[in-house]
């Protein structure tokens, strides 16, 4: 008869997953720092930050939850959803008042690109946080 086998998930490993993929919310690439695979954290953390950046001075807007203007709309309000997992780097760019919106950005020529680019980043960050979630329990090595 086949012995049951025990769930690869224990306690330790439990906090371990939660850690890494709380790390990589708050900053890109640290939950693969936390896990030592430093080459991936680097990597992640560059791609994310430079296509926030690149988007910033492009004048794309970083939609928020906090503004008057995100219950506008369906898309407004998801993409406001959707930068929540740019983590700090949304708060950041909130905090400083570098996070442009309004009429007098939506009419520059490269405001739609600026914003693609933002709303990337955050759903690459997703992809981050997923692979710190299967490096973390173990799934991938």
């Amino acid at each position: 008869m086949a012995a049951k086998q025990k769930s690869a998930v224990g306690p330790n490993s439990l906090s371990r997953i939660f850690i890494a993929c709380f790390l990589a919310w708050v900053v890109p690439g640290a939950g693969h720092l936390y896990l030592r695979r430093y080459a991936h954290a680097a990597i992640f953390f560059l791609i994310v930050t430079a296509l926030v950046t690149s988007g910033w001075l492009i004048s794309g807007e970083m939609h928020s939850l906090l503004r008057p203007n995100s219950g506008e709309g369906l898309l407004q309000f998801l993409a406001a959803v959707g930068n929540i997992a740019l983590g700090s780097i949304h708060l950041i760019f909130l905090l400083l008042g570098w996070a442009p919106g309004g009429m007098e950005y939506s009419s520059q020529r490269t405001y739609e690109y600026g914003t693609t680019f933002i709303i990337v980043a955050a759903l690459i960050n997703i992809l981050v946080m997923l692979d710190a979630f299967d490096h973390a329990r173990g799934a991938r090595k």
